[in-house]
């Protein structure tokens, strides 16, 4: 969405066909879409990036400094300035993680994609 007008994106390769948890808009006004089995795309209003971060993706945080956090099943991954896609999981992590998801229901994705859906949508 570009204001109050709707926009369609072309089929990405790998992107279809996945179930997306969330999608995020940053500070620089980039949109960032978390999937099931695909990683992160992000969307900066002209092109997509895919970044292959190898769990399912569920919530997404910018803090400070720019970087992006991504939880999800099994995981904490940090997106950096430079882009780099770092592995932040530790057992301290998992612990907490696995804590709180007892205490909250799963989350269901949001929407589910296909490559149907971008052709007639």
């Amino acid at each position: 969405m570009k204001g109050n007008e709707i926009i369609s994106f072309p089929e990405i390769n790998g992107f279809n066909d996945g179930d997306v948890y969330e999608i995020y808009r940053d500070k620089s006004d980039d949109i960032w879409i978390c999937t099931v089995k695909n990683g992160v795309y992000r969307y900066d209003g002209k092109a997509f990036k895919h970044f292959d971060v190898p769990i399912s993706i569920m919530g997404m945080l910018e803090d400070r400094k720019g970087n992006l956090w991504l939880g999800g099943a099994g995981g904490l991954y940090r997106i950096n300035q430079n882009e780099e896609i770092i592995n932040v999981t530790n057992k301290r992590t998992l612990e907490i993680m696995n804590t709180n998801a007892q205490q909250k229901s799963l989350r269901r994705p949001v929407c589910k994609l296909s490559s149907k859906d971008a052709r007639t949508g």
